[in-house]
């Protein structure tokens, strides 16, 4: 099986079409699986709410071709194309839209509210909040109201020239004032409009009073900012990767009349005595992300730190309830083999990813990862679903991100191994081939693979937390194009390494063969920084040497030596470099 499976992934690569990181598509919605979802309750003041529980509340009238309407569900993943719905309330009940374009559709479809009438004669100033989770996209999206039921003023959510991305468990507010405000009896409906193919899912709908002041904390946005230019949480941090602070951001929406002029983001990890408060300004109604600048936060100790963010006003806010965030932790790793992770392990298992696919066929997920510092690469550590099916193999793989060909390219691949039943919702280590170095400034895509068992169904790995979209994948080896998708929910795929496993010397050879995959020849590079006897050894994937050669007495500088490649075979190799001072490895591929 491990040859079958070396084959398969090392003709793939590398993967293209990075250059448009933003843009690919999220995965299916059969590729979730929940498994235990967690969501936080809200206190909420509110002048009246529906959470969708009574189906009467609701009608729905649709004039959309061929035969898309709004229904009302039950079950989190049927909206799972962002991950799994998690709502307040989700389980009594949500809206949702789902256009069909499979034959050319058109929407335009309306779910209005019906129930008990809503009195807000006494209310001025008004705003409608809800739960949605949707994909930006070309449609639009709007909440209507209306004081007569007559005539109907839109709010957009999506306009319809909205970048593409997800959006999972959002809130959406809107003030009202103007059209329903002091209403004797106001009226509300939801609008989906457009020709694309797309989503909305709404639950837990309140209109509540708008006080003058009212802050409130969306969500947390915390993390590094490396390579691949995303802000990415890391849950279990490597020491030598966090040698410039960690970050910590937040998503605040000024729900309230007035604008504020100072308004405090306060970020506290009481285990390191860390207390970080920033002022900033935001006008009312405005979304806005916002980040502690005057103290910077890099952990010194090993152990696991809890953080506590909130925010908060000059004088009376009306709504202290939404002002604090949800707490979370992450890890300072320390021993020398630890775990470099994106996934929120402590949640736990929260979801899976589930491959339907013919029996035989080869499906990976993994999470992107930006590299500070060198590092030496093990292999990786995956979380395997409590379903997972016995029997199946997983493999390991690795790429790096090259900037000047816009690809992923394959650095190394794993040993294959078969699922057990000890390893049902247990930590797998996948060890790579040989170890991989890790180069600052870099981005790398840790992925790990499994082939079909013979179900047409299979949930294999485990996934807990959110990603931001194109920073974690689903990869079909089957499609010509690896059929790249990007998934909301984070793959419990981690990166193994050893801080200790880095010969310093071996990081000062910069070696590099060139082309690389290589047809005739290929020419390795590589620094001395002493005269020295060298010899170099062509390896295969099972470690065997193929061909040696010897150089003796080499000055000190820069040298390159010229590898004939054509009598070998097409696959993976690796060339060894052995000096009376330190060595170093490097992979090469071979394409006739």
């Amino acid at each position: 099986m491990l040859n079958k499976l070396l084959f398969l992934v090392l003709t793939v690569t590398p993967l293209v079409g990075f250059g448009q990181r933003v843009n690919y598509p999220p995965a299916p919605s059969s590729v979730y699986a929940p498994y235990a979802v967690n969501s936080s309750s809200q206190i909420k003041s509110t002048l009246w709410s529906d959470d969708v529980s009574t189906a009467g509340n609701w009608s729905f009238s649709n004039v959309s071709l061929p035969s898309n309407n709004w229904t009302i569900e039950t079950t989190s993943s049927i909206v799972s194309t962002s991950g799994l719905i998690q709502t307040t309330s989700s389980s009594n009940g949500f809206l949702l839209f789902r256009a069909d374009t499979t034959q050319g559709a058109t929407s335009e479809a309306y779910a209005e509210y019906a129930g008990i009438p809503i009195d807000l004669s006494a209310y001025p100033n008004v705003r409608i909040q809800f739960e949605q989770q949707f994909i930006s996209d070309s449609n639009q999206r709007m909440v209507e109201v209306s004081a007569d039921g007559i005539m109907w003023t839109p709010f957009f959510i999506t306009d319809g020239n909205s970048a593409s991305g997800a959006r999972a468990n959002d809130l959406g507010s809107i003030d009202v004032s103007s059209v329903i405000g002091n209403a004797s009896t106001a009226f509300l409906r939801f609008k989906f409009s457009g020709t694309h193919s797309g989503y909305w899912a709404i639950d837990d709908v309140e209109i509540r009073s708008i006080d003058p002041v009212d802050l409130r904390a969306v969500s947390m946005d915390w993390g590094k900012t490396g390579a691949w230019g995303v802000r990415m949480p890391y849950y279990s941090f490597i020491p030598s990767q966090v040698n410039d602070p960690i970050e910590f951001c937040a998503i605040v929406a000024n729900d309230g009349l007035n604008d504020l002029d100072t308004a405090i983001l306060s970020v506290q990890i009481p285990s390191a005595s860390f207390i970080a408060q920033d002022t900033f300004s935001i006008q009312s109604g405005v979304l806005d992300t916002v980040c502690t600048t005057s103290i910077d936060f890099s952990p010194q100790n090993f152990g696991d730190y809890l953080v506590n963010q909130s925010v908060s006003t000059i004088g009376l806010d009306g709504n202290l309830q939404n002002n604090q965030f949800e707490d979370f932790q992450f890890r300072l790793e320390s021993n020398i083999w630890a775990v470099y992770s994106r996934d929120n392990f402590f949640e736990g298992v929260q979801g899976g990813i589930s491959f339907d696919v013919e029996p035989g066929f080869e499906h990976g997920v993994g999470n992107v990862f930006d590299v500070f510092n060198y590092e030496y690469g093990y292999g990786l550590v995956v979380q395997i679903h409590p379903s997972a099916p016995l029997g199946s193999e997983l493999t390991a793989s690795i790429y790096r991100y090259d900037t000047l060909s816009n690809e992923f390219v394959l650095e190394m691949q794993g040993y294959a191994s078969p699922i057990g039943a000890n390893n049902l919702g247990q930590n797998v280590i996948i060890p790579f081939l040989a170890g991989v170095i890790l180069e600052p400034g870099s981005s790398y895509l840790a992925v790990a693979s499994t082939y079909s068992s013979g179900a047409s169904s299979a949930i294999v790995f485990a996934t807990s937390g959110i990603s931001k979209p194109n920073t974690s994948f689903l990869l079909d080896y089957s499609a010509p194009d690896l059929g790249l998708q990007y998934l909301t929910e984070t793959p419990m795929v981690r990166l193994y390494v050893n801080p200790e496993g880095l010969d310093e010397f071996e990081s000062r050879l910069r070696m590099k063969c060139y082309p690389n995959p290589a047809n005739e020849s290929t020419t390795l590079s590589f620094d001395l920084l002493e005269t020295s006897d060298v010899l170099l050894s062509l390896l295969d994937l099972s470690g065997k040497i193929i061909e040696t050669k010897l150089l003796n007495n080499q000055l000190a500088g820069s040298c390159k030596i010229e590898w004939i490649t054509n009598n070998l075979e097409n696959g993976a190799y690796f060339v060894r470099l052995a000096t009376n001072h330190g060595g170093g490895t490097q992979k090469i591929l071979i394409q006739h």
